[in-house]
């Protein structure tokens, strides 16, 4: 019974995509319960919802990978060869960055 309501369910939805993805998501949903159109036309709702999900987290993670914090060696070297005026640069840019946070706190 049930693959004759999925087989009918795919022909009259539009949108429906018959992949293993899909398959795979409808059982888990389905756990046992017997298939209906409306069941059907939920689950894939919620499967539209996780794969755009899905597809937005995929896309920020290619777009804005996560940043790495520097490697210590490296920072230890830079400011070696840094001169005493770039390293107070560096120190003075940092408190006023420090109060500038510590004022929106407020």
């Amino acid at each position: 019974m049930n693959e004759c309501a999925e087989f009918c369910w795919f022909y009259s939805a539009d949108d429906a995509e018959n992949t293993e993805q899909w398959h795979e998501f409808n059982e888990e949903a389905l756990a046992g319960r017997p298939m209906t159109f409306d069941l059907l036309d939920a689950i894939w709702a919620r499967y539209q919802e996780r794969v755009k999900k899905e597809g937005r987290s995929a896309l920020l993670r290619q777009i804005d990978p996560p940043e790495l914090p520097p490697d210590p060696r490296d920072v230890q070297a830079s400011l070696d060869e840094a001169s005493d005026e770039s390293i107070q640069r560096l120190y003075n840019g940092a408190v006023r960055e420090l109060a500038d946070s510590y004022r929106c706190r407020r």
